[in-house]
């Protein structure tokens, strides 16, 4: 008979209070843009600044911008 030990009660407890499932991160990371704009037959590209939340995310899976 398999009762919980106290590790597996640790890891659940630990997969309860994550923060970043794999939504939260798409949706995230979803509101950083590159796009390229022609103002006059000038291109430009405009990329928007990723916030400090966004930044920790990109951080932690190993992403340059």
């Amino acid at each position: 008979m398999r009762g919980n030990t106290k590790d597996e009660t640790t890891v659940l407890d630990k997969i309860k209070e994550r923060k970043y499932t794999f939504d939260y991160v798409i949706e995230a990371l979803k509101n950083i843009r590159k796009n390229t704009v022609d103002v006059c037959g000038v291109e430009s590209s405009i990329v928007t600044e990723p916030n400090q939340e966004q930044k920790r995310i990109l951080k932690l899976l190993g992403v340059n911008l």
